[in-house]
């Protein structure tokens, strides 16, 4: 999928590069629960975004609005619905 990366990620890099992504997938079975697919969508998507993005400039683009970004295959009913609770919640 085309991304772009962002002025400044890098060292003497003053202007955004496009280039090419790929997306990193978490996949599952329908054996998982509702509420155990919301625990990971909230650990990934709210709590562990700080983590991420300290730990990569890639890590630093994982966000909600990025995640069904070049999705071919359908959403855990779950992860649905969390993404859904995090979309429409209040900024902290």
């Amino acid at each position: 999928m085309p991304l772009e990366i962002a002025a400044g990620t890098y060292p003497n890099q003053p202007d955004p590069i496009p280039t090419i992504g790929t997306a990193a997938l978490l996949l599952t079975t329908a054996d998982l629960t509702r509420d155990e697919a919301l625990v990971v969508v909230r650990a990934v998507y709210q709590t562990g975004q700080d983590l991420l993005a300290a730990g990569s400039p890639q890590g630093a683009q994982v966000s909600v609005a990025n995640a069904r970004r070049g999705l071919t295959v359908p959403l855990h009913d779950g992860a649905e619905e969390g993404l859904a609770l995090l979309e429409h919640a209040k900024p902290r």
